[in-house]
C-alpha cells in the first residue's frame, strides 16, 4: 500500500514539472538569428548617453552601443528620461555601417508653487525668474490666489516673490527635465507699515489754516495747497513751516481753487470761474486762461514744464495745454466727470475717472493702454518715483495703492481722519489733504 502511494506521488511531481513556467515580462529584444544574415552594422550614440534604444519597436539596449540588423527598411527610436524622444527611419540595404548620433533636447518641467499662509495672495507677482541663461517661464498660468504652474527648462533656477504687505520671498531650484515640482513659500509680515508721523494746519481762516483743502503740489522747499474754502492758496515750507497765503481781488480773484500743479511755475484750476491762473514764481499774478471752448468745472491738473494736463469735468474731457494755449484734448475714453489727471514717467496720462469708479491709463493722444475698475469714487492721486499710485478713498478714510500697471498692492487705513482729498509723494513721505479736517496729513513708513 505504502510503496502504491510514494509511485502515486512521484507521478504527481512528473506532471507538475512538465508545465511550462508563465513567460517573464521583457523588451521585445531582436533575435540572433535576426541580427546575423547579410546586413549591416548600426552604431547609435546620443548626447547625453543612456538613452534606451529601440529598432521596429524592440528593445535593444542603452546608448552607446551597436548592433547588426538584418536588410531592410527600419524605424530607431531612442528614448531617455526628461528628454524629448527621436525617432528615425532608415534602410540597411548593405552590408558596412550606419552611424546615428543625435542630440537630446531636454523636456519642460512643470512647477507649481504656493505661498504659503492662509492670506489672499490674489495680487502677489513672479518677478526676476532666471537661470542657467533660460530668461522667464515658457508659459505662466495663475492657478487661484497664491498658486502659480510654470513651464520651465532644465536647469537651476532662482525666483522672487512679491505680495502687497508681505516681506519679498526667494526660491531656488534645480531642474532635471520632465518632472512636475511642487514648491511652497511662506511669506512673513512686511516689516514697514504708512503711518501718520505728522501734520500741518488746523481748520480756518487765519494764517497757517485751512478750509476744504484740495489739490497739493510741490516744488523746490515750497509746498502749495488749494484751499477751496478760503479762496486762496496757502504756502508752507516741505517742513511745515508757514510762508504766505496767495489771494487776490478782483476779477484775478479766486472763486473755489481746486487743484495746483508748476509747470513751472504755479498753475492753478478754478472750479467755480472755469478757468485757469497762472502765477509768477514769486506767486504774483500772471494771467488767467480760458479757451474758446469754456472749461466747464475744471478740477485736477498736472505740470511739466511748458506743458498742462486738465480733467475737465463737465466736459467729460481730458485738455492738454502747451505754454498756455489749448493744444489737444479728447474725451473717447467714456469719461465721467474726471477729478484728477497726472503725467506718469512714461509720458501717459493718470486719469481718477471719478463718476465711473476707475483709475485710466491713456496715452496723451487718448488711446486707452489699461483700467482699473475701484468700489469708490477717486479723489486726487499721487504717484512715487516708482510709479506706484497712491488713491484717496474719501468716505472710506482710506488710501488705496496700485502698482504701475494698475495692480493692487496695500490698503493704507487713515483711522478715521476726515475725507483725504489729494495725495502728494515727495522723497518717501506722502503728503494727504483731510478735507474735512482743514490739515494736511504727513506719511511715513515706519518699522512696526
Amino acid at each position: 500500500m505504502r510503496r502504491t502511494q510514494k509511485i502515486a506521488l512521484f507521478s504527481a511531481v512528473l506532471a507538475l514539472l512538465a508545465i511550462p513556467a508563465p513567460a517573464r515580462k521583457s523588451h521585445p529584444v531582436l533575435e540572433p538569428s535576426e541580427r546575423l544574415g547579410a546586413g549591416g552594422t548600426v552604431a547609435v550614440y546620443s548626447r547625453p548617453e543612456g538613452a534606451v534604444v529601440y529598432i521596429d519597436d524592440r528593445y535593444v539596449g542603452r546608448t552607446p552601443l551597436e548592433v547588426t540588423v538584418a536588410r531592410g527598411q527600419h524605424r530607431l527610436h531612442l528614448a531617455l528620461f526628461g528628454y524629448k524622444s527621436v525617432t528615425e527611419e532608415f534602410n540597411n540595404g548593405q552590408t558596412g555601417r550606419l552611424a546615428f548620433s543625435p542630440n537630446l533636447f531636454p523636456m519642460p518641467s512643470e512647477v507649481r508653487l504656493a505661498l504659503g499662509g492662509a492670506e489672499d495672495f490674489t495680487n502677489a507677482s513672479i518677478q526676476d525668474l532666471q537661470g542657467d541663461g533660460n530668461f522667464g517661464p515658457e508659459s505662466f498660468e495663475r492657478l487661484g490666489p497664491g498658486l502659480f504652474k510654470v513651464i520651465l527648462k532644465p536647469g537651476n533656477w532662482r525666483v522672487n516673490i512679491f505680495a502687497a504687505g508681505k516681506k519679498p520671498g526667494s526660491l531656488e531650484f534645480t531642474l532635471s527635465g520632465g518632472e512636475v515640482k511642487e514648491l511652497s513659500l511662506p511669506l512673513a509680515s512686511s516689516i514697514k507699515k504708512w503711518t501718520e508721523v505728522d501734520s500741518i494746519a488746523s481748520a480756518g481762516a487765519g494764517d497757517g489754516q485751512l478750509t476744504l483743502p484740495h489739490g497739493i503740489a510741490s516744488s523746490g522747499n515750497q509746498l502749495v495747497v488749494a484751499d477751496s474754502g478760503n479762496a486762496r492758496l496757502a504756502v508752507w515750507t516741505m517742513d511745515g513751516k508757514w510762508v504766505q497765503a496767495v489771494k487776490f481781488e478782483g476779477e484775478q480773484a479766486f472763486a473755489f481753487p481746486v487743484g495746483v500743479a508748476f509747470a513751472p511755475t504755479p498753475v492753478v484750476s478754478d472750479q467755480r470761474k472755469n478757468r485757469l491762473t497762472f502765477l509768477n514764481p514769486d506767486f504774483s499774478f500772471d494771467s488767467v486762461t480760458s479757451p474758446n471752448e469754456p472749461y466747464r468745472v475744471p478740477m485736477g491738473i498736472a505740470g511739466r514744464v511748458g506743458k498742462i494736463a486738465l480733467a475737465d469735468s463737465e466736459n467729460q474731457a481730458i485738455r492738454i495745454l502747451q505754454d498756455e494755449n489749448l493744444s489737444a484734448s479728447f474725451s473717447n475714453l467714456g469719461l465721467q466727470n474726471p477729478g484728477d489727471v497726472k503725467w506718469t514717467d512714461e509720458n501717459r496720462l493718470l486719469i481718477s475717472d471719478w463718476g465711473n469708479q476707475r483709475l485710466v491709463l491713456a496715452s496723451p493722444e487718448g488711446a486707452l493702454v489699461s483700467e482699473r475698475k475701484l468700489e469708490f469714487n477717486p479723489g486726487q492721486v499721487g504717484l512715487d518715483a516708482a510709479g506706484n499710485v497712491y488713491v484717496p478713498n474719501g468716505p472710506g478714510h482710506e488710501i488705496q495703492v496700485f502698482d504701475p500697471v494698475l495692480a493692487p498692492k496695500a490698503v493704507i487705513s487713515l483711522k478715521g481722519a476726515p475725507y483725504p482729498a489729494a495725495v502728494l509723494w515727495v522723497a518717501g513721505r506722502l503728503f494727504v489733504t483731510a478735507r474735512d479736517a482743514g490739515k494736511v496729513l504727513i506719511l511715513e513708513e515706519r518699522a512696526q
